[in-house]
């Protein structure tokens, strides 16, 4: 029979003698019932949703980056800042013991 496998966000026509775990597609994969379709629409649709989902978490995870980001800005300015204050200060001390 005629399946219809979703694979790396691509829909692929196969052959199968069922669409039923464990057996496998005529290009070896195992069938699985989120991976391998009776229709074209069902594997369209399955992947399609496959890529609402990786647009969602990958949107998600880049602001989580920018925030940490952000954060790590924020460090980098308190450091140089601390740093900056510690050396007048030492030639402060430099300049009283001299």
């Amino acid at each position: 029979m005629i399946a219809y496998k979703v694979k790396n966000l691509k829909v692929t026509e196969v052959e199968c003698e069922k669409i039923e775990y464990p057996l496998e597609d005529s290009q070896g994969d195992t069938i699985f019932i989120n991976t391998h379709f009776a229709t074209k629409e069902e594997a369209y649709n399955k992947a399609i949703c496959d890529c609402d989902a990786g647009i969602y978490l990958t949107a998600r995870e880049i602001e989580n980056l920018r925030q940490r980001t952000k954060k790590r800005e924020t460090d980098l300015a308190d450091y140089v800042i601390a740093r900056n204050k510690l050396k007048d200060e030492l030639v402060l001390l430099s300049d009283k013991g001299a």
